[in-house]
């Protein structure tokens, strides 16, 4: 509730909406029509002008000070009210009582503290002051005297009960609070103003026999104007740091949310870079930052470009950490040393204007920096014991646990899709004759040139592997037998065209013998598929290598013995 109230009764002073400027100017007119008729058509006697004025002032002083309770404030205004009504008469009292408030807001217009509708704001304010007026007025000559006690205390029931209806529609038309919620507040106000009756009671009592004995109230205002600053000072470091407080949780908010950021990047070594470079441009409150990688810039923000290639330049030479300026340009880079580049090449830089960067700050942008260079050097690191655990180091192509991993996943999006999958083997001919007439060497740069060759055969979504030894495999998602055959037979002509250069220039040629099958859904599994394209591979050796065979569709029946593999490849036509 308190919340609710802080949004349209700030401690600071505000303009008015346009809706709220509607409502105070109308309430205050019909103040001010009922102040000047009561004044006019009432019967009253002669008063002092003088003492009036006094007492107008005097309100106008008790109006400004504001003790402030929950989200709303009271003012001391009672301790002057009281008097009034014994000392003037009660018809007068309404007007005085604007006039006082209004004088108030035109005192605080005139040093530019506030805008002048708020001097409709404090006309519309002394509403409360007619309901204890006609009270008096209905009792009549009332001394300001112990025994009339009463009549005091019927005057603060009146104004209560009116300034809650004409203060609770001001507030529910002009702004939209519904009564129910403003309650709370004002019926503390009600207590404070409970409180201090009796006292402008005493007050008034005192000064019935010496009129301006009501002075007597103004040490008692300045000790509650006292307190009043106090806890409005109190109140807006309270409020300032709960600013900062929120402004820290929403720092928060994207750290951790960068954090996530990190955690969704897949180890992108750009995308840690860029997590990093927007923390410390956030942290340092830098209008740009850039990270010159060796894959390309980073750049965010824009501005004291000069600084920052000043400072990137530094950095480039091996300075861990500089900072340079350039007029009201400051910058400050630092090198990035991860992934196993050298640390000239890569350099973090932020910048911005007006003022230079703290020991802090200069400290924070280090550690920011280095913990960058650290996650890209972890993610370089596990890409590369990623490749080490999933590629084979003299073809290139993925391992044969890859190959394993590869094929029994697509066997089971076979199995889920309906789609067929398809396996080739290749085998390098005579293989073991190259390796003993020119040495292992040269059989594996003959490896990596078939596998090079296999890898350009291949759509984006195969799988070309290392299966063992002079051994290659291609996993082929969503192809069936034909589609196969035909892949394998063009990876067959193409490395019947290759040539591999010895030592001294003299070419060595080299074929295949490549094997497929293909696997329908429910037919099998990985190691049905293996043996199917295993009994095509060896039919392809059988008939003078330098071939491409196939057994047709992968059974678990039709790979029970090498005989049936070869039947299944002549009814499916692989002779060819």
């Amino acid at each position: 509730m308190e919340r609710l109230l802080e949004r349209w009764r700030p401690y600071d002073a505000r303009r008015l909406a346009p809706r709220e400027l509607r409502v105070e100017a109308a309430a205050a007119t019909a103040f001010a029509a009922v102040a000047l008729a009561m004044a006019l058509l009432l019967p009253h006697a002669p008063f002092d002008p003088l003492l009036a004025l006094a007492l107008t002032t005097t309100l106008a002083i008790a109006s400004r000070v504001r003790l402030h309770v929950g989200a709303g404030f009271a003012m001391p205004t009672q301790l002057v009210l009281v008097p009034m009504l014994f000392l003037l008469p009660p018809a007068t009292v309404p007007a005085c009582v604007g006039a006082g408030l209004a004088g108030a807001a035109l005192v605080d217009t005139l040093r530019r503290r506030a805008h002048p509708e708020r001097i409709l704001t404090g006309t519309a304010d002394a509403w409360h002051a007619v309901a204890p007026s006609l009270v008096f007025v209905a009792a009549g000559h009332a001394p300001a005297e112990l025994q009339y006690w009463a009549v005091p205390a019927l005057a603060v029931l009146a104004q209560c009960a009116a300034d809650l209806m004409f203060a609770t529609l001001r507030e529910w038309v002009g702004r939209g609070i519904a009564p129910a919620v403003q309650l709370r507040v004002i019926f503390t106000v009600y207590l404070i103003d409970a409180c201090l009756t009796p006292v402008g009671f005493l007050i008034a009592i005192a000064a019935y026999d010496h009129a301006f004995a009501f002075i007597l109230a103004l040490p008692l205002l300045a000790v509650l104007a006292a307190v009043a600053e106090d806890r409005r000072r109190r109140i807006r470091d309270a409020v300032a740091r709960l600013d900062d407080l929120t402004v820290e949780h929403e720092r928060l908010d994207r750290a951790i949310h960068r954090i996530g950021e990190a955690f969704g990047s897949r180890l992108d070594r750009r995308a840690l870079v860029d997590i990093g470079l927007r923390t410390a441009v956030e942290a340092l409150g830098a209008e740009l930052g850039r990270a010159n990688l060796a894959s390309g810039t980073i750049e965010l923000g824009g501005g004291p470009a000069d600084a920052a290639a000043q400072a990137e330049r530094a950095a480039q030479r091996g300075v861990a950490l500089c900072m340079a300026t350039e007029g009201d340009q400051v910058a400050l880079a630092h090198p990035l040393a991860g992934g196993g580049r050298a640390a000239t090449t890569e350099v973090l830089v932020v910048a911005r204007r007006g003022r230079p960067f703290t020991q802090e700050e200069q400290a924070l942008f280090g550690y920011l920096a280095q913990q960058t260079a650290l996650a890209v050097e972890n993610v370089e690191l596990q890409h590369q014991l990623r490749r080490q655990a999933t590629v084979d180091e003299v073809t290139g192509l993925s391992n044969h646990r890859r190959f394993q991993e590869a094929l029994s996943h697509e066997v089971v999006r076979t199995r889920r899709s309906g789609l067929p999958t398809a396996l080739a083997l290749v085998d390098v001919d005579d293989f073991k004759t190259i390796n003993d007439t020119y040495g292992h060497q040269l059989g594996d740069v003959v490896l990596e040139a078939v596998a090079h060759v296999i890898r350009g055969a291949c759509r984006s979504t195969d799988e070309p592997a290392r299966y063992g030894g002079d051994e290659l495999a291609v996993v082929l998602p969503e192809t069936d037998i034909a589609g196969a055959w035909t892949i394998g037979e063009s990876i067959r002509r193409a490395v019947a065209a290759l040539e591999v250069r010895l030592p001294d220039g003299r070419p060595v040629r080299t074929t295949v013998s490549v094997g497929v099958s293909a696997l329908e859904p429910d037919s099998g599994d990985a190691s049905t598929l293996i043996e199917a394209a295993d009994i095509a591979l060896y039919d392809a050796k059988r008939a003078g290598k330098n071939r491409t065979r196939s057994t047709g569709w992968a059974r678990t029946a039709g790979v029970d013995d090498r005989r049936a593999g070869t039947r299944f490849a002549r009814a499916a036509g692989a002779n060819r």
